[in-house]
C-alpha cells in the first residue's frame, strides 16, 4: 500500500515502518466511526526512549512520508478515487495529512482529531480502503 511504499522509499527501517502502521491502525475506529478499544500509542511510547516521530526525522521526515503516501495512494487504483476527487485541494490535504501524522507519531500537531470522522464521513471509506493504505 501507499503508506509502506512511502516509508520504504524514504529508507525507513522495517521496525519503524511496522510501528507507524500499528499507530495508524489504532486510528481505524476514529476514521471509520467505530468505538476505540485500546491505546497502542501509549504502550509503544512507554517501551521506547526515542519516539517514532523522532526516528522518522521529526516534522520534515513525517511531512515527506505524508507527501509520498499521498502520491502513491493517487496511483493505487483501489483508493485513487479518494485522492483524485480533490485535486484542487491537494496541497491543503497533504498538509492536513502531515499534521495528523505528526501528532499520531508523537510530535506537535495542529490537526484537530475531532474533525477526523466528519472529514471522512461522506467518502464512504471502508476497512478495505483503510487496509489498502496500510499494506
Amino acid at each position: 500500500g501507499a503508506l509502506r511504499q512511502g516509508m520504504r522509499g524514504l529508507g525507513l527501517d522495517t521496525q519503524s515502518a511496522d510501528e507507524c502502521v500499528v499507530l495508524l491502525e489504532v486510528l481505524r475506529p476514529e476514521v471509520l466511526g467505530k468505538q476505540k478499544s485500546h491505546n497502542i500509542k501509549k504502550a509503544m511510547q512507554a517501551i521506547s526512549a526515542k519516539t517514532i516521530y523522532e526516528r522518522l526525522g521529526g516534522q520534515q521526515g513525517v511531512t515527506d512520508m505524508a507527501e509520498r503516501m499521498y502520491t502513491l495512494a493517487g496511483q493505487d487504483p483501489r483508493v485513487q478515487s479518494f485522492f483524485e476527487r480533490n485535486k484542487a485541494r491537494a496541497t491543503s490535504m497533504k498538509k492536513r495529512i502531515a499534521a495528523f501524522m505528526c501528532g499520531t507519531f508523537g510530535g506537535v500537531s495542529t490537526y484537530d482529531r475531532e474533525d477526523l470522522r466528519p472529514a471522512h464521513y461522506e467518502a464512504n471509506i471502508t476497512d478495505y480502503h483503510f487496509d489498502c493504505l496500510m499494506e
